[in-house]
């Protein structure tokens, strides 16, 4: 690559305070939010009862808590990206 088409590169980085990191935890580790049996979900289980709606442009948008397989064929179904559960892989 020449010069002038290099590619650049922005990155963010944030560290909290005690607070913050605190106030982030009591979310992650809590059972009614995100912690699971088997690991940290992806989506809080906060949705289950209380599903984020957005109307745009006349249509209706959800994010509703789904535990295990998918319930929209959006990204090609049962995908495992979208999974309750973040998997920790190497």
């Amino acid at each position: 690559m020449d010069k002038g088409s290099e590619k650049k590169y922005h990155h963010l980085l944030a560290i909290p305070t005690k607070n913050q990191l605190r106030k982030m935890l009591s979310y992650m580790l809590d059972e009614n939010e995100f912690l699971s049996p088997y690991g940290i979900r992806s989506v809080s289980k906060y949705h289950k009862d209380h599903p984020l709606v957005v109307h745009l442009n006349g249509q209706e948008h959800r994010v509703d808590y789904v535990p295990g397989e998918s319930n929209t064929y959006m990204f090609g179904g049962n995908s495992n990206w979208r999974g309750p559960v973040w998997f920790p892989c190497k």
